[in-house]
This record gives C-alpha cells, structure tokens and sequence, in this order.
C-alpha cells in the first residue's frame, strides 16, 4: 500500500502483486493527517477485501510539508550557521540567471526560508569528517541561551 498525505485530499493505493491489480482512493485529512491516512487505509483496505495486518509493505508520502515551505504558511523558522556565514541562503550564489550581473532580482531568494532576524551566526567549529570539535558552541556569546 501507498499513502500520500497532502493537503486537500489523503491518496491510498494498493497493488495486489498476485492478481497484477491497482486500487486506489481519496480521502480527506480530516481534523488530522494521520486520522485521515488510517482512515484511507481502513477503507481501502475492506474494499479489496484484506485486512491492513496482511499489507506487507507500506509506503508513505507527504505533500502536507512541501506544500507548507512552497507557499510559506508554515512557522518561522530559525537557523544556526556559522559565522560569517549567515546570509548565504539569501545571496545564493550557486546559481544565477544573469551570472555577472548584480543588478537582478532572483526569483527563489526571496522570502527566504529563514528570515535575517531568525538566523543566528555560531562561532562553534568542527572538524571534517572526525567531528572533532575545534571551538566549542559559547552559548552566551551567541544569544542561544537568552532565547530559550
């Protein structure tokens, strides 16, 4: 069985491997994702005549989160990088359309997922690959204390 849990609508499918069969619903979310999910399950599941406990492979899918970052209705979102480092999800330079230009407006840069005031820079170091710490994370110097 296959479960997507998206926001309008919860999708069940269920490939019956030794009659080469697909059956699928929709179903809503209801009040809660995971109620709207059992409940597909359970459905699809009395209507090609198994019980869930026969199902031996379930797979799981979500549109919910996606869509949430997509079209930026979830909470703000905080970020720890290094610092020195703190705008580099908004200047983005991996990719550009115009590559020498500075003068452009970058489609994907704004809003950013973590706006500036939420993003905190650290000055902890760790090593690559060991994991050894170089500087150890102050948490006074970086305000992380105070927020909690």
């Amino acid at each position: 069985m296959g479960v997507d849990v998206g926001g309008t609508f919860t999708d069940v499918m269920y490939w019956d491997d030794q009659n080469k069969t697909l059956s699928f619903t929709k179903f809503p979310p209801l009040s809660r994702p995971r109620r709207g999910m059992m409940s597909g399950l359970r459905e699809l599941s009395r209507s090609v005549g198994i019980s869930i406990s026969d199902v031996d492979q379930l797979f799981h899918g979500t549109t919910v989160a996606t869509n949430t970052v997509l079209e930026r209705k979830g909470s703000d979102v905080g970020m720890l990088t290094t610092k020195g480092f703190r705008d580099i999800i908004y200047i983005g330079r991996h990719r550009r359309p115009y590559t020498f230009s500075i003068y452009q407006d970058i489609p994907w840069r704004e809003p950013t997922l973590a706006r500036a005031a939420y993003r905190i820079p650290i000055a902890e170091r760790i090593v690559a690959p060991s994991g050894d710490v170089l500087r150890a994370l102050d948490e006074d110097e970086s305000g992380l204390r105070s927020a909690s």
